[in-house]
């Protein structure tokens, strides 16, 4: 079972009978590739499958096709700080990894799409985005399109998405 990472093994002295405990892997999001199920991604930055009913999610899933073993850590490291409630303007739907040029790309429930860029500078550019985005909403409301990825030159781009929700 890739689900688990160890087993222990404990047998009384003169007992024939032996006790295995297994120790599972932490799962820290619902993984996606190509758009299917794909198991979860653990806190070490694998992706493995899990029987049904090991592991029980609710939230953003992560889009991992792609994705470089040091991506996948990088990600599984911000997480936390990426799916915290509340972090991000409207709640975020998924993370999808685009290409090793264009990085990732968050997707919010309000139909707001973030293209991330690398895993650096988390924490900041969260507040960042949060800045601008309520600026842009309180000159023109409907949904944006925020590009992140030049954050390290200062810049945070919007523009708006044609449509509605």
């Amino acid at each position: 079972f890739p689900c688990v990472m160890d087993v222990s093994v404990r047998r009384p002295w003169g007992e024939k009978n032996a006790t295995l405990t297994p120790l599972l892997r932490r799962a820290v999001a619902f993984a996606l590739l190509h758009g299917r199920a794909a198991g979860y991604l653990g806190e070490d930055g694998a992706v493995f499958t899990a029987p049904p009913g090991v592991f029980s999610f609710f939230g953003p899933a992560v889009e991992v096709a792609g994705a470089s073993e040091d991506e996948l850590k990088a990600l599984a490291r911000d997480w936390s700080v990426l799916s915290a409630p509340g972090a991000f303007p409207a709640p975020l739907t998924v993370l999808a990894y685009l290409s090793a040029a264009e990085g990732w790309q968050a997707r919010l429930a309000d139909g707001t799409t973030v293209l991330w860029g690398r895993l650096d500078w988390t924490k900041e550019k969260i507040a960042r985005l949060s800045e601008a985005l309520n600026d842009a909403h309180a000159r023109e409301p409907g949904v944006f399109t925020a590009d992140l990825r030049f954050f390290e030159d200062g810049k945070v781009l919007l523009r708006p998405r044609g449509g509605v929700r």
